[in-house]
C-alpha cells in the first residue's frame, strides 16, 4: 500500500514541479539562505537540520544562449538520487523576460520501472524525468548537462528559447518524501510589491505614461522593464512611455529585480480603440435613453387602458 502510494505521489509531484537583450541584465544571480530552515510538511514543523534538502544557496551563470544553474545544499548534505519509497526532488527555477523554467532533478531511474508500477500504459514518456527543464506552457527542453549527485551541489545547464531573454530572478525549492514524512526547503529572494496603474483605455496615436512604485523600498535601486512581448516592446525604467499607433488589447508585464535575486511583476493592460471602432460598438449596444423612455411610455399607456 505505501509503495503505491510513493509511485502515486511521485509521479504528481515531477509533474506539478515541472509546472511560482542586455538592460543591465542579471546574467550573474545569487542567493543565499539560512541553514536549518527546512519545514516538515506534515507535522509543520520549521527550522529543522536535514542537510541533504537544506539549500545555502542558489545562483545561475550565463554564457550567451546558455544557462547554468546551481544549487547547493548546506554542509553534510549530498544531492540524493529518487527510488519509488524515497523521493528526492530538487527544482531550480529561472524567470526571464519571457518565459519561466524549472530545472528539475529527482535522479530516479525510470529505465528499471515497469509501466505497471506507474500506473500508466507507455513509460517511455518519463524516462527523461531523472533530471529535465520544463516551461510553464509545459514544454520539455534538452539538458546539455546535469551533475552533482552524492556531491553537495547540483548543477543543470540548458539553453533559453531565445538569445535576447534577460534574466530576472533564480529561486530554488528541494523536497524529500518517504512514507508519512515529507521535507522541504526553499531560497528565494524578496518579493517586490508594485503599485502601478494597470489598464489603459486609448485611441491610436496616444501616448502612454508608464510609472510604477514599490509598497516598500526605493524605486530607483532596482532595473525596471515593461514588456509587451507578443508586439516585441520592450521599455526600460521606472518612468517611461509609448506610443501605440495600432488599435488592439496589448498585454503586458512591468517587472522590476536586482543581481541579488530580489524581484516582483505585474500585468497591465492597453486597449487601444479606434474612434469607428468606439461608435459602431455604441450604435450596435444596447438601446438608448430615447428608445427605453419610448418603451416605457407604451407600457404605461397599455396598463392605463386595462384599468
Amino acid at each position: 500500500m505505501i509503495k503505491k502510494t510513493c509511485i502515486s505521489i511521485i509521479v504528481t509531484l515531477i509533474l506539478v514541479a515541472s509546472f511560482s537583450l542586455n538592460v543591465n541584465a542579471a546574467d550573474a544571480i545569487t542567493i543565499t539562505d539560512p541553514v536549518d530552515d527546512v519545514s516538515d510538511i506534515t507535522l509543520e514543523d520549521a527550522n529543522m537540520s536535514r542537510p541533504s534538502v537544506d539549500i545555502t544557496e542558489v545562483y545561475s551563470i550565463r554564457n550567451g544562449k546558455e544557462i547554468e544553474l546551481k544549487l547547493k545544499l548546506a554542509e553534510g548534505g549530498t544531492i540524493q538520487s529518487s527510488s519509488l519509497t524515497h523521493l528526492y526532488m530538487y527544482t531550480i527555477g529561472l524567470q526571464t523576460s519571457k518565459e519561466e523554467y524549472g530545472a528539475v532533478y529527482t535522479g530516479l531511474d525510470f529505465s528499471s520501472i515497469s509501466p505497471e508500477d506507474l500506473g500508466v500504459d507507455d513509460i517511455s514518456e518519463y524516462s527523461n524525468l531523472d533530471c529535465y527543464v520544463q516551461t510553464t506552457s509545459m514544454d520539455y527542453l534538452d539538458v546539455n548537462s546535469y551533475s552533482g549527485a552524492g556531491e553537495n551541489e547540483l548543477s543543470i545547464k540548458f539553453d533559453l528559447l531565445d538569445s535576447d531573454e534577460i534574466i530576472i530572478a533564480v529561486y530554488g525549492v528541494t523536497m524529500e518524501y518517504f512514507g508519512n514524512f515529507s521535507y522541504f526547503d526553499e531560497c528565494s529572494g524578496e518579493e517586490l510589491t508594485i503599485d502601478t496603474t494597470t489598464f489603459f483605455d486609448i485611441q491610436p496615436g496616444e501616448i502612454v505614461d508608464f510609472e510604477a512604485v514599490l509598497d516598500e523600498g526605493t524605486a530607483s535601486d532596482y532595473e525596471w522593464l515593461w514588456v509587451f512581448e507578443e508586439n516585441g516592446i520592450e521599455l526600460t525604467g521606472v518612468q517611461t512611455n509609448y506610443t501605440f499607433k495600432l488599435p488592439g488589447q496589448y498585454e503586458g508585464i512591468v517587472y522590476v529585480y536586482d543581481d541579488e535575486g530580489n524581484w516582483g511583476l505585474e500585468q497591465i493592460l492597453v486597449n487601444v480603440t479606434s474612434p469607428a471602432d468606439a461608435k459602431k460598438s455604441k450604435d450596435s449596444g444596447t438601446p438608448g435613453f430615447e428608445i427605453i423612455t419610448i418603451i416605457l411610455l407604451i407600457a404605461a399607456i397599455v396598463v392605463f387602458k386595462r384599468k
